[in-house]
């Protein structure tokens, strides 16, 4: 069309420049509001933390950890770590956690409650390095990681009963967790009672609950002692790591929140997309504004004033639906403030970035080698090859 377009240089010369300090001032700017907040109140905040890598398995470069506040849902913490840092991706999620933490320290921000997943090693960090942090894991993780094996076991010969109960097996977790409100003793007693429960007995041992606490009961089919199916479903149910992390849930055991903003972060910096350092950095700090400035957002209504729902048949499910909110449309009032905050910088005439927290490249610590000699290197490998194939 012979349009004229600035160059891949120019671009790259302008986000050096401007973009992402701009981005990192305004970013800066609404944090230190944030903490101002809280520390109005009490300075003691229930967190919500989850890590994301920005490629699946073992070979993911960059790595991010965002902690969110359970009353106003803002995010008030968040490290990106670069896998050379931590000494492999596998661990970044811990060491985001670990400097998350730090932050919050050191701007005077008490964490009173953190939940997270069921990773081993921040349950051990949490338990050796934070005792004084009561650290729950997310009841979301542990009741997919029992209906994975339920499904399992209810694909089994004489086990299909286990298929039909499993629906109702994962809201009595749930049911325990509000329970016990945050004693774990209670909630461990309630969901205990399950054993009892299924094959029809509603009294039981247990003090902290004795008895279930439902009327009737509508005809159904129970399981019956000394199956495979009873015994089956006990040795999950019931399994040691099943009661411990029973032990560590409470009614603020959910991070539905920080999964919500990774979904934003993909938009924002797609998985399948390489970027410097400095560009994830800025992507994820455009993320982090947008979400804060749109996490009030409340229910949206119908003409006759009712809360708006929209159903959806994800496909785990296999046919069965899930209920949504519809929430107000989202605002987009932080892009007025960033492109004030480039202006100033373009007024300013920057030099170009120079970030001393810029971790060193991945390739740092490579034995360097020159063309000529990894060229030689090349074509001796293939005349050895070519040899061999002729003898």
């Amino acid at each position: 069309m012979n349009v004229q377009n600035i160059s891949y240089d120019t671009y790259m010369k302008h986000q050096s420049k401007y973009l992402v300090l701009a981005v990192n001032d305004v970013m800066m700017k609404e944090h230190e509001e944030i903490v101002e907040e809280i520390k109005k109140k009490n300075g003691e905040i229930i967190a919500m933390g989850d890590g994301r890598a920005d490629s699946p398995g073992h070979s993911a470069k960059y790595g991010t950890y965002t902690i969110i506040e359970k009353s106003t849902r803002k995010i008030v913490a968040s490290q990106l770590v670069q896998s050379n840092e931590a000494g492999s991706s596998t661990a970044m999620e811990k060491e985001g956690l670990t400097r998350a933490l730090a932050q919050l320290e050191e701007e005077g921000v008490a964490v009173k409650e953190l939940v997270t997943d069921r990773h081993v090693s921040i349950r051990k960090m949490m338990r050796d390095h934070h005792p004084t942090i009561r650290h729950s894991v997310d009841i979301w993780h542990i009741d997919k990681g029992m209906g994975k094996k339920l499904t399992a076991l209810g694909k089994e010969r004489g086990c299909d009963l286990v298929k039909k109960w499993k629906p109702a097996i994962s809201k009595h977790l749930y049911w325990c967790v509000n329970k016990g409100k945050g004693d774990p003793d209670v909630s461990v007693a309630a969901w205990k009672a399950l054993e009892n429960h299924v094959i029809n007995i509603h009294t039981h041992d247990d003090p902290k609950f004795d008895k279930c606490l439902h009327g009737e009961i509508e005809e159904r089919e129970w399981f019956k002692p000394s199956t495979k199916a009873y015994t089956k479903l006990k040795e999950i149910a019931f399994s040691k790591n099943m009661m411990k992390d029973i032990r560590q849930l409470t009614p603020n055991s959910i991070t539905s929140g920080v999964e919500s903003f990774h979904s934003l972060l993909n938009h924002m910096a797609p998985k399948m997309l390489h970027f410097s350092y400095h560009a994830i950095r800025a992507r994820y700090q455009i993320a982090i504004i947008h979400h804060n400035e749109n996490s009030a957002r409340v229910q949206a209504k119908t003409k006759g004033g009712d809360d708006r729902y929209n159903i959806v048949y994800p496909k785990f499910k296999k046919g069965s639906h899930t209920l949504c909110k519809v929430f107000e449309k989202a605002t987009y009032g932080y892009v007025t403030r960033l492109m004030n905050a480039v202006h100033k910088h373009v007024i300013n005439d920057n030099k170009y970035l120079e970030d001393p927290s810029k971790p060193p490249p991945l390739s740092s610590t490579a034995i360097r080698i020159s063309k000529e000699d990894a060229v030689k290197q090349h074509k001796t490998r293939f005349m050895i090859n070519e040899t061999s194939v002729e003898n």
